[in-house]
Order: structure tokens, then C-alpha cells, then sequence
């Protein structure tokens, strides 16, 4: 929209990327960051070994007073990821400008609600292409930015079961395990989560096999945590129900079930091998206007502006450049169940 400028006067673009990112912190711990947690680079791009942080070989053993056998360097295939943009603006009108004249913040209130909606709109974006990620071993977009970076999962890590749990009388325990043990065999790892959208749960939950007999000879379907505490007794990890959503549905295809590594803090990517949702800098963040300090260019970046001509139109923009990456695709597998 032509004539916008800055509306520092009410809230600089600092401080509103600060409020922006302390959004997306609040966002991420409810997200599927807990697996694919985010971090920064500063760059539009990542490059890095796939597998570099996956097996590690074994020592040999030695004779007593022989050297240790030194060890090449192992090295992955080198990969180079461009990230890209990802943003939402969210605009106040003449109508909701002119109620908010005369109140205390209000120009302020407005300017936060535009700008959470805009960041909720960008995190949903990053945790959707997660769950892709997570789910096909590739980060793909089909819209006006085609893309398309396939992490070298095994195919056997993308898997139908046998027997779907639409029938109440199929084994879930067996089903699970069957591809659990798929999954440690190809991962070299063992299983730390079992993560299912909402349909996936509640027909995993409803088997007759959780059925709890009664004294009487009836029974009655067992409760959540009870299915709970039988899963973990077969060596299975417990059930976490992803539920986000947005407008256009579920972040999680219905009738999926994501095998994973155990969940870490949705900011530390150093503590896990799977991957990383890695967030670089954008143009905005380099405007000088903006005063970001450099350092902190890298991440989501949200700036208000204002129309100075008719109409005198708002905007709230959040922008950033991100994409979620699979360092370690074989710690990841996903099990259709429905």
C-alpha cells in the first residue's frame, strides 16, 4: 500500500519483535518445535551433513602397549537448504482506528492483537511444514514458492499398518509394535514418543482390546489413562495427542502416528539429533529504520505501519525466513493408522 510509513510513534519495530518473539516462545512449547525445535543462523540458507550427528563407529580393541587405530574422518553427504520467506500481515482498518481514538493504549492494544495474529499465522506455517516434514520425510510446498528437499528417509520409515485401527477388533499393541521395531532396527535408536492427531487417538483408545471387564460379565471402554498405563506395560512409550489446528484444519494429517525421539525443550536443538526448524534473517530485519541490533537479526521479525494519505489504513507484518530440516531423517517414522 503506497504512502505507509512507520508507526513508531505508537510501538517501533524493535520492541514489537521483541513481543513477536516472545509470541513464538509461547507458541513453540504447545508445537511440533518440541522435536524440531528452532534456532537461528545468520544467513538465508543451511548447510550441513545428513546423518553427521547419527552413528557413531565402534573401537577396536588393541594389544597392551600397542597405539589406538586413529580414526579417518567420517563425513555425511553435504547438503545446502535455501530457506524461505514466510509472512502474514494483518491489517487495522479506518473503523477500528477511529473506536479506538481517546482510549488509554488502545492504538497499542490494537497493534499487539494484529501482531499475535500475524505471528500465530507464521508459527502455524513452520509447525505445519513440521508435521510434513515429519510425516514424509521431506519439506514440500505446492503454493506460488514451489519447493521441494527430500532428507533421505528410509521408505520403510513411511508405512501403512497392516490392520487400521477404523476396526475395533485389531491388535493396537501389536500394531505399534510391529513398526516400533522397524523403527529402532533402521534408527539404531530406541523409540522415545508416539505422537497421533486426534482421530488417530480416539480410534487407537476405543480397540476392544482396552475393554475393561466387569464383575457382572459386561465391560466398559477403558479410559484414557488406563490405555495409557497398558501401553506402557507392552514397552510402548506413551500417547501424546498433537492438537493443533488452524482455519484450514489439523497440522497433523488425521490418522497418522509419528514414532520419535524423545521431546526436548522447543528452543535447544542441540539437544536432539533428529533436525532442527531453523529460522535465518530477513531483509526486514536489516532495515535500518527497525533498529534491530545485528546480532539479533536472525528469527521472526514485526513491524507496524500506518497510511499517511486516505485511507489511513494500519498494518501489522510479520516476516521471517524458516524452514524445519531433517539432520537425521531415520529418527523419524510415521504409521498410518487410519
Amino acid at each position: 500500500m503506497a504512502n505507509m510509513q512507520y508507526w513508531d510513534e505508537i510501538v517501533d519495530a524493535q520492541t514489537l519483535t521483541g513481543w513477536a518473539r516472545a509470541e513464538q516462545e509461547i507458541a513453540s512449547k504447545d508445537s511440533l518445535a518440541r522435536f524440531l525445535p528452532d534456532t537461528t543462523v545468520d544467513d538465508i540458507r543451511v548447510e550441513f551433513e545428513v546423518g553427521a550427528n547419527g552413528l557413531v563407529a565402534e573401537a577396536a580393541y588393541r594389544a597392551y602397549d600397542a597405539e589406538p587405530e586413529i580414526a579417518g574422518e567420517e563425513r555425511g553427504e553435504e547438503v545446502t537448504i535455501k530457506l524461505p520467506a514466510v509472512s502474514r500481515r494483518e491489517t487495522i482498518g479506518e473503523y477500528a482506528q477511529l473506536r479506538l481514538r481517546g482510549t488509554q493504549g488502545g492504538y497499542e492494544a490494537a497493534i499487539q492483537r494484529a501482531m499475535r495474529r500475524a505471528v500465530r499465522a507464521v508459527i502455524n506455517t513452520a509447525d505445519r511444514q513440521r508435521a510434513n516434514v515429519l510425516v514424509t520425510g521431506k519439506a514440500t510446498n505446492v503454493g506460488r514458492y514451489k519447493f521441494s528437499d527430500d532428507f533421505g528417509r528410509d521408505p520403510r520409515l513411511t508405512a501403512t499398518a497392516s490392520a487400521l485401527f477404523s476396526d475395533a477388533g485389531v491388535d493396537r499393541i501389536d500394531e505399534l509394535k510391529r513398526f516400533r521395531d522397524v523403527y529402532e532396527q533402521i534408527a539404531n535408536a530406541a523409540l522415545g514418543a508416539i505422537v497421533v492427531d486426534r482421530d488417530a487417538a480416539a480410534a487407537l483408545f476405543q480397540g476392544d482390546q482396552f475393554r475393561v471387564q466387569l464383575v457382572n460379565g459386561a465391560s466398559r471402554p477403558a479410559a484414557e489413562e488406563e490405555v495409557q498405563t497398558m501401553l506402557e506395560a507392552a514397552g510402548l512409550p506413551r500417547i501424546e495427542v498433537h492438537k493443533g489446528r488452524t482455519k484450514t484444519g489439523a497440522i497433523l494429517p488425521s490418522g497418522t502416528a509419528l514414532f520419535l525421539p524423545a521431546p526436548v525443550d522447543p528452543t535447544d536443538a542441540e539437544a536432539t539429533e533428529l533436525g532442527a526448524t531453523f529460522w535465518g534473517v530477513s531483509l526486514s530485519a536489516t532495515e535500518a529504520e527497525y533498529e534491530i541490533p545485528e546480532g539479533e537479526y536472525p528469527g521472526i521479525v514485526a513491524v507496524a505501519e500506518r497510511s499517511k494519505s486516505t485511507p489511513h489504513v494500519a498494518q501489522v507484518t510479520a516476516d521471517s525466513i524458516q524452514l524445519p530440516v531433517l539432520a537425521n531423517a531415520n529418527l523419524s517414522g510415521a504409521l498410518k493408522v487410519l
